[in-house]
């Protein structure tokens, strides 16, 4: 990760900060804030949520299949 501030139209309020290594225009996670450091703290914050959705989103397939298996075990086939 190599994070990017920079100052908007020299707005002393407005910062944004960038991880110059995954940034790809819009749709990319854009930190915001009144100082340099409310926008790298805004933009870890968004980068930890988004961890925290890829892994969920990952893990849902192994905790289907899990469910799946108990579900037979415990009631001889799927509920319905």
């Amino acid at each position: 990760m190599k994070l990017r501030t920079s100052n908007l139209c020299g707005l002393r309020s407005e910062w944004t900060c960038v991880d110059d290594e995954t940034y790809a225009g819009p749709g990319s996670l854009i930190g915001t804030g009144a100082t340099e450091q409310e926008a790298k703290d805004h933009y870890m914050e968004q980068w930890v949520a988004k961890q925290v959705d890829d892994d969920i989103a990952r893990a849902k397939p192994a905790l289907q299949s899990w469910d799946e298996m108990l579900r037979k075990l415990v009631f001889g086939g799927p509920r319905s």
